[in-house]
C-alpha cells in the first residue's frame, strides 16, 4: 500500500468496522488492520501464500471475480504479480518478473460471502479489480472506502484502466480522492463513498 492505512483512517476520520482484503498475499497488512478491528476477511487464491496468512482472520483460499467458477491463474515467480489475466506490458515494465507456470483456481463472488459488517475494501489483484467489484455490488452498499491497485496501461491483457475504475465506481457513488501512479503505469487509488 502506497498510502498507509493509518493515514487513510486519519484523513477520512474512518470508523473502521471491518476490512475486506482481496489479494491478500501472505497477509502483510493484517497487523496494521488489527490496530483498528478484529473483523478482517482475507481472500488469496495462491495456496503457498494463503497458508502463510495468520489464522487470526477469516481467510478464504479462492480468487474473487464477477462470477463463480474456475479460472487459469498466471503465476509470477515473485507471487505478488500473479493474475487471472495474462501478463502483457508487465513483461516489458518488469522484465525481472517471470511467469513460468499457470494453475487453475476457484473463483467466487464477493457477494456470495454476504459480508455486511465491513466498511473498508482493499483490492490488489493485478488488473482483475473491476471484476471483483462487479461480483460485489451488494457488498459495496456497506463499504465507505475502496483502496485499490489501478493501471494506466494494459499491464495485463484487457485490464481496466484508471478511468474505467473512475466511471464504474462513480456510478456506485464513489469518487477518487487520492492516486499514486508509478513510472511503470500502475499504482494505487483511494475511492470514498459520497
Amino acid at each position: 500500500m502506497y498510502l498507509h492505512f493509518d493515514n487513510i483512517v486519519k484523513t477520512l476520520n474512518l470508523n473502521v468496522k471491518g476490512v475486506i482484503h482481496v489479494g491478500g498475499h501472505i497477509g502483510e497488512e493484517i497487523p496494521i488492520y488489527q490496530k483498528y478491528t478484529d473483523n478482517i476477511y482475507v481472500f488469496e487464491p495462491q495456496k503457498e501464500c494463503f497458508d502463510q496468512i495468520p489464522d487470526t482472520v477469516k481467510k478464504y483460499n479462492c480468487a474473487l471475480g464477477n462470477e463463480k467458477g474456475k479460472a487459469v491463474m498466471y503465476i509470477a515467480d515473485n507471487k505478488q504479480s500473479s493474475s487471472l489475466l495474462e501478463p502483457k506490458t508487465h513483461l516489458k515494465e518488469h522484465p525481472s518478473v517471470l511467469f513460468n507456470e499457470t494453475t487453475v483456481v476457484k473463483v467466487e463472488t464477493l457477494d456470495n460471502f454476504k459480508i455486511k459488517t465491513c466498511n473498508f475494501l482493499n483490492m490488489d489483484v493485478q488488473g482483475y479489480e473491476l471484476n471483483v467489484l462487479k461480483g460485489g455490488i451488494d457488498t459495496l452498499q456497506f463499504i465507505d472506502a475502496v483502496y485499490t491497485e489501478v493501471n494506466t496501461d494494459e499491464l495485463y491483457t484487457n485490464n481496466p484502466l484508471l478511468e474505467d475504475m473512475d466511471i464504474w465506481l462513480k456510478e456506485k457513488g464513489f469518487v477518487r480522492v487520492w492516486t499514486h501512479i508509478t513510472p511503470n503505469h500502475w499504482g494505487d487509488a483511494l475511492y470514498v463513498k459520497q
